[in-house]
């Protein structure tokens, strides 16, 4: 079986953290053979860490097609869907990082450069 489209429905629902890795790692995967993965979902840390495009819903009609920026850069949008932004994303905000981290990995990697960048200027936090 060589699929060009797969649909998964909330795959990281009720998972704890070292499955919801696996599922994530699984769909990084799955992005190398098939054409298009749609994944329907609530959870806006998979959404930030993995998705390249972004369809947001709400009570049946589509208010926004686009990236995760366009997403979770709009306060408005967030708030008429009722969704949340990931917390790393939320930290990165409020450190003043840029650009915004939407992982965990890219916020420790942004975190680690601004450090270095206070101490080149005699800055200490």
């Amino acid at each position: 079986m060589n699929p060009s489209v797969i649909l998964l429905d909330e795959p990281t629902a009720n998972l704890d953290i070292a499955t919801r890795k696996d599922i994530t790692h699984l769909l990084q995967q799955l992005n190398r053979h098939v054409e298009t993965v749609i994944v329907a979902t609530h959870d806006m840390q998979l959404v930030a860490e993995w998705a390249n495009r972004v369809i947001v819903m709400h009570q049946g009609d589509i208010i926004r097609d686009g990236t995760r920026e366009s997403v979770f850069g709009d306060a408005g949008l967030l708030e008429q869907a009722g969704l949340r932004a990931p917390q790393i994303l939320e930290l990165s905000r409020r450190l003043g990082l840029a650009p915004l981290s939407y992982t965990v990995d890219e916020f420790a990697q942004r975190w680690n450069e601004s450090g270095k960048e206070a101490a080149r200027h005699g800055v200490c936090s």
